[in-house]
């Protein structure tokens, strides 16, 4: 039995705790990958590409009844001069197996955009879907499905 559980983690010299790759996927890790994903393009990031380590190979996104891969995603986000954008995810339910994950959850976005030196707040609300397996070891997202449920927008004056 110690055998067993030595071989499902071990401690590193820095005191942390890294799980075995065929260790049961927890929701924690479920939420963190989402939420890794979502940092990833946001504007706060300094690393656009950590996208890419965060999905698989041939990620798909469905959204506005459109089907994007990673780059094609990547190049539609930053297609809105976002200089501000703030996401809630809440109301998470998750279903997991052996080696994949599938949630479910409610998305409100704030975004501020910037066009012709005009700045414009839009808040969206989106009921989305989010498929994560695992590959080598590592969460990453296979298929995202984002529905819109509700937006606004005002102009803003400075």
């Amino acid at each position: 039995m110690l055998a067993l559980a030595s071989n499902l983690s071990a401690e590193e010299s820095d005191g942390h705790t890294t799980q075995n790759k065929q260790s049961q996927i927890t929701e924690a890790e479920v939420v963190d990958t989402i939420k890794r994903m979502f940092h990833s393009f946001s504007v706060e990031s300094d690393d656009k590409n950590s996208f890419y380590d965060v999905v698989t190979d041939d990620f798909v996104l469905y959204e506005m009844g459109q089907i994007f891969s990673a780059s094609e995603f990547i190049e539609f986000a930053e297609s809105f001069n976002t200089i501000e954008d703030d996401w809630e995810l809440t109301d998470f339910n998750i279903s997991i197996d052996n080696q994949s994950a599938h949630a479910y959850f409610q998305n409100k976005g704030r975004f501020v955009t910037l066009t012709e030196g005009k700045k414009r707040l839009t808040r969206k609300e989106w009921l989305e879907s989010a498929y994560i397996v695992r590959v080598n070891g590592e969460l990453r997202v296979k298929f995202y499905f984002s529905d819109a449920v509700n937006e606004t927008s005002e102009d803003l004056s400075d």
